[in-house]
């Protein structure tokens, strides 16, 4: 009868494991652009004679849908060459484009064309009239096809040929992570799995006693498992961040950054940005030397810093909270879409997140007497490399100085000389930016009002959310806290690691909100200094020591926060189209090598950092054959109000090549 029974088990499992794999490919592979973003935007645009224009069509590949380009200018009665534009993609798969040109008079249409400049992700590709003509035409339906699509592959794959695929990479780690992200669309698998489950579950019986095995079982496995798990953690964690760190063009705050931070560039340059200390500039300066003045050199330091943040993360909650709070903070770490997007950005963002991960470890150290001098000199080092990267470390410095000081008096451990000694510390790290204060900070911030005023003011709505929210939280963690300390749920340092987590998060945002009552300093890119103690605090609450019934209950909301970390929290770092841009410029210039062209408004670093021939840059007089005004940070109405008309440039008669779904490149003969 065991025998049997157990047989029976087995065949089950079989058949449940076999279930949930066959759902898992069906619902990735159904519809799978509902599970994460893998097809390219496509920007095709023509500049044509505009009397040809409306000869012009465009054909996509598999759909074989025709589209018809659209100006993208007014008429202009005196313009000879106009621009038209079709967005083809509309979030698909394609695997090309043709031209559709009426047979008759194909060829004088084809010779009315300038150029065309197809725009696929991040990367512009350029035929010229020369490149055009060398096209071989096909016989279609009503008129001659020109196949595009062997120039246009943006990215190779190893399954199918796409023009606009973001690779084999991406759609392997989405589908990965998938029925975790998307539990709605995975649903089937979710009750395979509760079956699997319950059918494992009453192997040691429904008793509580049983529950109690199963549990302690699940959890030996998980400890002797611990490094293992770990290591596969950091290792998505990694390919999560490496996945697409170039994807998108550096936006006007990176390519600063690779200005100031250029080997070639003055070192003044380091010092001279009064938001920014100059420690994350010289550490990119030291790296560009190393690696290459690159976009790809510049991100990738971050994303190896953001894959730092999983250990010290683990590191930090193992210690004082165990091996499975441990694993979920690492996960929790790893799969963050809002880390993740900060590690693609070359600005010292994820640098701060780094530092204050590290830091935690050394200060909690220090509050638990564990080899408290040798923790003390490297609290002091790291502190005076965080606050000399970015001004919100202040805040992190000035909350861990008060929790020592409330820790200690609650726990009737204070003693004046170990205050003074720790006071002495401070001061030290105080010290530390006292040069960047003086040659930069204090004179342009102080006597600049206009510092900063990309950041809004605070509105009455979040004045009264922030003001009220912080007390109503704070309350709200101390009764639940209190509750789980009498039920046994946590020992002592478990609840000191959560408690400086909310501390920490919950003071540097009331610290600059108070500031921001004056003067706005407070915008949810700065507290990204939070997120390694948000990520903490809840692993480390959704995996206290709750009775066993409860325990695999409590791992729900913990799933719930990581679903809703990925999904609703706002993207806050911005990316241009500066790369594109200046691919199509370049080409375009070159490709009329009889006509003087210049740049009007751009970046001094942008040719070099791309590796693109240098235009003179337009600064009024005699206008140029050809003038170009790149999109960097510049909406339509500002580049005629502001840009324009600063130069006396006319705005009549400009083209406008149509790079994203916002963003033009101006041209002007």
């Amino acid at each position: 009868m065991i025998e049997n029974m157990k047989k029976g088990r087995y065949i089950l499992n079989g058949a449940g494991i076999l279930l949930l794999c066959l759902s898992y490919g069906l619902l990735v592979f159904y519809k799978p652009l509902d599970i994460g973003t893998f097809a390219a935007p496509v920007h095709f645009n023509i500049e044509v004679q505009k009397d040809y224009a409306p000869a012009i069509l465009l054909k996509t590949f598999p759909d074989g849908m025709v589209h018809t380009p659209v100006p993208t200018t007014g008429a202009y009665p005196a313009l000879a060459g106009i621009v038209v534009h079709a967005e083809l993609s509309g979030g698909e798969l394609l695997e090309g484009i043709a031209l559709l040109l009426p047979e008759p008079e194909a060829e004088e249409v084809l010779g009315a064309i300038d150029n065309i400049s197809v725009f696929i992700g991040n990367t512009c590709f350029y035929f010229s009239a020369a490149d055009l003509r060398a096209l071989s035409p096909s016989k279609t339906f009503g008129g001659l096809s020109y196949d595009l699509s062997e120039k246009l592959i943006y990215k190779k794959s190893l399954v199918k040929k796409w023009i606009n695929w973001y690779g084999d990479l991406n759609f392997l780690i989405r589908a990965l992570l998938a029925p975790i992200m998307y539990p709605l669309r995975f649903w089937p698998m979710y009750i395979i799995a509760g079956c699997l489950f319950f059918i494992n579950r009453r192997k040691t019986g429904t008793t509580q006693r049983g529950n109690a095995n199963w549990i302690t079982a699940r959890e030996g496995w998980i400890s002797s498992h611990g490094t293992a798990l770990f290591i596969c953690i950091l290792v998505l964690g990694f390919l999560l961040r490496l996945n697409g760190f170039i994807q998108y063009s550096p936006g006007g705050d990176e390519l600063s950054s690779a200005e100031r931070a250029a080997p070639f560039s003055p070192a003044v340059l380091l010092w001279n940005d009064p938001g920014n200390p100059p420690f994350y500039y010289i550490l990119l300066r030291l790296w560009y030397t190393l690696f290459g003045w690159t976009a790809g050199a510049g991100r990738i330091l971050s994303v190896l810093a953001g894959t730092a943040i999983i250990p010290a993360v683990y590191g930090l909650v193992k210690k004082y909270a165990g091996l499975q709070s441990a694993l979920a903070a690492s996960f929790l770490a790893a799969i963050s879409r809002y880390g993740i997007r900060v590690s693609h950005n070359t600005r010292a963002y994820i640098l701060l997140m780094l530092l204050v991960s590290i830091l935690a470890i050394f200060f909690l150290n220090i509050l638990f007497q564990q080899k408290k001098k040798k923790n003390l000199i490297l609290y002091v080092i790291v502190c005076m490399v965080l606050v000399n990267t970015h001004y919100y470390g202040v805040f992190f410095v000035i909350a861990n100085f008060l929790f020592f000081l409330l820790y200690n008096l609650l726990e009737k451990k204070f003693s004046w000389k170990e205050t003074f000694i720790f006071l002495g510390c401070n001061i030290l790290i105080a010290l530390s930016l006292v040069p960047f204060l003086a040659a930069t900070a204090l004179n342009t911030v102080i006597s600049d009002q206009d510092f900063n005023d990309w950041i809004p003011a605070l509105s009455k709505k979040l004045i009264i959310i922030i003001a009220a929210g912080v007390p109503l939280f704070a309350l709200a963690y101390t009764r639940i806290r209190n509750f789980f300390l009498k039920k046994g749920y946590f020992i002592k340092q478990q609840g000191t690691l959560l408690d400086y987590c909310v501390f920490v998060s919950c003071l540097i945002l009331t610290e600059s909100f108070l500031i921001s009552l004056v003067r706005s300093i407070l915008t949810l890119r700065y507290l990204s200094i939070c997120l390694p103690f948000v990520l903490s605090a809840a692993a480390v609450f959704f995996t206290l020591k709750f009775p066993h019934r409860l325990r695999i209950a409590a791992l729900v909301p913990l799933w719930l926060f990581a679903v809703a970390m990925y999904h609703f929290v706002p993207n806050t770092t911005t990316f241009d189209v500066s790369k594109e841009a200046w691919l199509y410029i370049s080409a375009d210039a070159a490709a009329h090598p009889n006509r003087s062209a210049a740049v009007l408004e751009r970046y001094d670093a942008q040719e070099g950092y791309y590796k693109y021939e240098d235009l003179s840059l337009y600064q009024g007089g005699p206008e140029p054959d050809l003038l170009y005004v790149s999109p960097l940070h510049c909406v339509e109405q500002e580049m005629y109000d502001l840009n324009l008309a600063r130069y006396r440039v006319e705005d009549e008669g400009i083209l406008k090549v149509q790079v994203d779904d916002t963003k033009k490149i101006f041209k002007k003969y």
